[in-house]
This record gives C-alpha cells, structure tokens and sequence, in this order.
C-alpha cells in the first residue's frame, strides 16, 4: 500500500507493508486524505505526532474493509470502547 511517510528531506509517498489490525482495531482502506500543518511539521519530523520513518496523516476517510468478529466481550454489558483504525496512514 501507499503512505506518506516522513522523512530527512519531509513527505514521501512510499509503498509500506499492509497493517494487521489487532483486537478492538479496524483496518480503513482511504480513499481521501488530507494534509494540515501539524501533518507537514510531522513529515519534518517537527510536529507533535511525526517523527522521521512514521507515517503521516490525522485526516481522512474511507471504507471499512476489516474489522474484528466481535468488538464485546461475554463479560461486558455496556457497549465497547469506540474503535481506532489499525492505521492512521494516508495512503494514494
């Protein structure tokens, strides 16, 4: 898949391995991104959520194309915890 990722010299787009997403997680296929300041003072590797060799972007949004079988346990009598992508990645 495709990512922005930061790097020495900023945003790179490269091909990175597909995430798994691990239990409570979903795994997004985007189809939109977006790119704000704090996402290019992250591909500086001076932002707040970046550093050189992450990937890169907070914004966007796409199509479930996985998700866990159960996202309760037998346990629970509440719902659960909302859900967090198994990627933040914005991808091409």
């Amino acid at each position: 898949m495709k990512a922005g990722v930061a790097t020495a010299n900023g945003l790179e787009v490269r091909d990175i391995p597909r995430p798994e997403p691990k239990p409570f997680e979903i795994l997004v296929k985007v189809k939109a991104a977006g790119l704000n300041r704090a996402d290019l003072a992250a591909a500086r590797g001076s932002g707040g959520h970046g550093t050189v060799g992450a990937t890169v972007g907070i914004d966007w949004a796409g199509e479930v194309v996985s998700e866990p079988a159960s996202t309760t346990s037998p346990a629970q009598s509440r719902p659960a915890p909302r859900r967090k992508a198994a990627s933040s990645r914005a991808t091409a």
